[in-house]
């Protein structure tokens, strides 16, 4: 495929660009409305006027009140005060008990789990495999001493959308606050708090192309969660700081415009996304659909490549100029798969394969088609070098070149040379020592064929299922005991991998470790066949 320096973004969930006109809103207040909000005279009320009629326009958008509408510095702020606030209030009428769901984000999964520690109760509802949360489920869960259920309106990563309606009528009915986090719906989809009926409800400027940095909760009149952060009288004397005048302005400016042309929004994205999954599914075989696609985000597109790690396809696309994310945690501090994907049922190894695609209202049908090509191309590439995934015609990956690669960043120049081309590709049937290491819960799993003749490695192959620093380190790995004896094979060590691939972020040494720990499963392998307790002389390899 012809190389092209354009940049496709479809990671719009992740966040959007602020808008031109949204732009042009803050610049106004912040180079005209020198006052505090809060001061008492003319250039004070000039920052108010900001203030009141960016709330105005968020309120309206949502039809609440202004009175309603308390701004926060993100969503996961206004989250942690639903939550937290909502736990600390009611504590004091002895009810510490709270409903939430098994695939939330983490601003709430965390905010549960610091509840937890101080001895809150926490019940976690399972979505079904297509991932929704049944109504029923919620109200099975609720006890006398339950003090708020909190539900997303849209899951973040596979964009389903919740009965939030149905949820909220069943928590009021015993007396429950409800509560949503509905950062990915507002902006997105209709929302009407008054229709909904929830008691609060969170949201976030960046998803709708406003500002980063500025979020908002909706609390219906007569709620009032304690507040999370004590100060000064702003915001009704229920969020103290200082006003983000130029946030709160590009904020009302973005939900106003988003909401004016929402279903034509709507329309065009559905019509990206639905192009999208029918001719992946179509195309690639083994792909397979996340969540459910009755009731979803109209620009969502959730896709599962199992035998495939998430990272390895991020990097493909970004060097094609596409800019997604991963269903795997590979690239965060943790190496477990995502806990949305595991929640709705998907194994540990294909959760680590999956791949977020979400539409704006600036991708085109031509970006949609360029998506699916590029996904034709590099995924069977990839089902040659993979362990899981064996039995491929097609040869080791070959990435365009000339690209400035974002993800470079990362890794040196030498890692990304041998993940775009990896040596030692594939199967050796000759083979008189293999060794497998590894696991689908971290993410890489390595199996090492060796072909010694008189105490010396002839060949070596390798398959790999793992992120991009997994296939570099077992083809640096390969290339470091090929021609070498099985004492100098012996003695490699992750960190001459590590040195050899001129270093290796500390997040991803983990893998020039099993690369270590492959070369020497093989060469165990290769003295059990000869009958000799390979222990004594490759050591104990790592669990």
């Amino acid at each position: 495929m012809e190389n092209t320096e354009k940049v496709v973004y479809v990671d719009n969930a992740a966040t959007t660009a602020c808008a031109p006109e949204v732009l042009e809103v803050m610049v106004q207040a912040l180079s005209g409305a020198c006052g505090n909000p809060s001061s008492h005279y003319s250039v004070g009320y000039e920052a108010k006027e900001f203030v009141d009629t960016g709330r105005a326009q968020v309120a309206k958008a949502i039809n609440a009140s202004p009175a309603e509408l308390f701004f926060t510095s993100c969503g996961s702020e206004a989250d942690n005060w639903a939550v937290k606030g909502t736990a600390f209030t009611k504590a004091r009428q002895n009810k510490k008990h709270l409903i939430t769901s098994a695939f939330e984000h983490h601003a709430i999964m965390h905010s549960m789990a610091a509840l937890e520690r101080m001895g809150f109760e926490v019940t976690y509802i399972r979505p079904t495999s297509e991932g929704y949360i049944r109504p029923e489920d919620v109200e099975a869960a609720i006890r006398p001493d339950t003090a708020l259920v909190s539900i997303m309106m849209a899951n973040n990563e596979i964009g389903t959308i919740q009965p939030i309606k149905e949820i909220a009528e069943i928590a009021h009915k015993h007396g429950v606050w409800m509560h949503t986090d509905a950062v990915q719906a507002v902006g997105a989809i209709p929302v009407d708090v008054k229709e909904l009926g929830v008691d609060m409800l969170s949201m976030s400027a960046h998803k709708f192309n406003g500002p980063k940095g500025m979020g908002a909760l909706y609390c219906r009149k007569g709620i009032w969660p304690q507040n999370l952060i004590d100060g000064g009288s702003q915001e009704a004397r229920h969020r103290a700081g200082t006003e983000n005048v130029a946030g709160i302005a590009g904020m009302g400016k973005a939900l106003e415009m988003a909401t004016e042309h929402l279903e034509e929004r709507m329309a065009h994205e559905s019509e990206l996304r639905d192009y999208v999954i029918d001719r992946i599914l179509k195309n690639i075989p083994e792909a397979r659909l996340n969540g459910g696609l009755e009731h979803r985000l109209p620009g969502n597109v959730n896709i599962s490549f199992p035998g495939l790690e998430g990272e390895t396809i991020l990097l493909d696309l970004d060097m094609h100029g596409i800019c997604a994310s991963t269903g795997s945690a590979c690239n965060s501090d943790s190496l477990d798969p995502s806990h949305v994907l595991l929640s709705i049922g998907l194994p540990e190894e294909i959760g680590h394969g999956s791949m977020r695609f979400t539409f704006g209202p600036q991708n085109t049908m031509e970006e949609a088609k360029y998506l699916c090509d590029v996904l034709e191309e590099v995924i069977p590439q990839h089902e040659d070098l993979n362990v899981l995934w064996p039995g491929s015609e097609q040869g080791p990956p070959v990435q365009p070149e000339g690209r400035a690669v974002i993800m470079a960043s990362m890794y040196s120049a030498k890692v990304m040379e041998h993940f775009a081309n990896p040596h030692n590709v594939g199967e050796l049937p000759d083979a008189n020592g293999v060794g497998e290491v590894g696991n689908p819960k971290c993410g890489d799993i390595m199996r090492m064929y060796l072909k010694i003749e008189n105490n010396v490695i002839v060949d070596v192959k390798f398959l790999t299922f793992g992120c991009g620093a997994a296939i570099a380190t077992s083809s640096m790995a390969t290339d470091l005991i090929k021609g070498k004896t099985v004492d100098e094979a012996l003695k490699l060590t992750n960190k001459a991998v590590v040195e050899a691939l001129e270093g290796l972020p500390p997040i991803k040494v983990h893998c020039s470790v099993l690369a270590e720990q492959a070369v020497k499963s093989a060469l165990s392998d290769y003295y059990r066949r000869q009958g000799i307790d390979p222990e004594p002389i490759v050591g104990k390899l790592e669990e």
